[in-house]
């Protein structure tokens, strides 16, 4: 894991959603930069079509020096109010620095995935707002969970509120006896350092090659299967 500090997390994305580069896919502008391969934004008319960037990859880099790229807008911040209804509803107060987040830089809508997922009034992706349900008994999965992002494909990152654990949550490859649900070990600092170092990636369900057994994969698995791919 990434040395850890709230103070400096919390600069770093305040300043990328001051400069509108707070999410992984950056757009460029109209009809720039096409050739090649890649993924695009657009309607018919290839001529408007938009690029997609990966943020911090050469080839965005490269686009942002030459001015290709359109930048995010400004983010709303959450109220007291809504961080309250949340804390109130999970019946813990959330994580500072996801508090101070909320509070400071933005009601959801940067970070990891399709964003993070705002309170009241704030950032959703596809399905709703962060989803608190008060505490949940079971033996298996967070006890307070508080949905973070949406990856796709009913891909979710969760954080428990009763220990600040996140969880990690891949209904697609798994038989139906085995839960979709798995610790990842890392809290919401160490979760937010790793997408500010380009090392989080969405859960990944697998089934273990020595073992047999479904688990969720590590940073080493990940790491791995890049450098396979590559």
């Amino acid at each position: 894991m990434p040395r850890v500090n709230d103070d400096e997390i919390f600069e770093s994305l305040a300043h990328l959603v001051a400069t509108g580069e707070y999410l992984d896919d950056m757009l460029g502008l109209p009809g720039v930069d096409l050739d090649g391969g890649g993924a695009f934004r657009g309607a018919v008319n290839r001529a408007r079509w938009r690029r997609i960037y990966q943020r911090r990859s050469s080839r965005y880099l490269a686009a942002k020096a030459s001015g290709w790229i359109e930048f995010y807008p400004p983010l709303e911040v959450a109220t007291p109010a809504a961080v309250e209804e949340a804390e109130e509803l999970a019946g813990v107060t959330l994580p500072p620095l996801l508090r101070r987040l909320y509070l400071e830089v933005g009601n959801g809508g940067f970070g990891p995935g399709y964003g993070l997922a705002g309170l009241r009034n704030g950032h959703h992706a596809g399905e709703a707002t962060a989803s608190l349900a008060g505490r949940r008994r079971s033996d298996v999965g967070p006890r307070i969970p508080m949905i973070l992002c949406h990856w796709g494909c009913g891909i979710t990152s969760t954080i428990d509120l009763a220990d600040g654990q996140i969880w990690g949550s891949d209904p697609n490859p798994g038989p139906a006896d085995v839960s979709c649900e798995f610790p990842q070990g890392m809290t919401i600092s160490e979760w937010f350092a790793l997408w500010l170092e380009n090392r989080l990636y969405q859960p990944w369900l697998l089934e273990d090659d020595s073992t047999g057994q479904w688990r969720g994969a590590t940073l080493e698995d990940y790491e791995n299967m890049l450098a396979t791919e590559g």
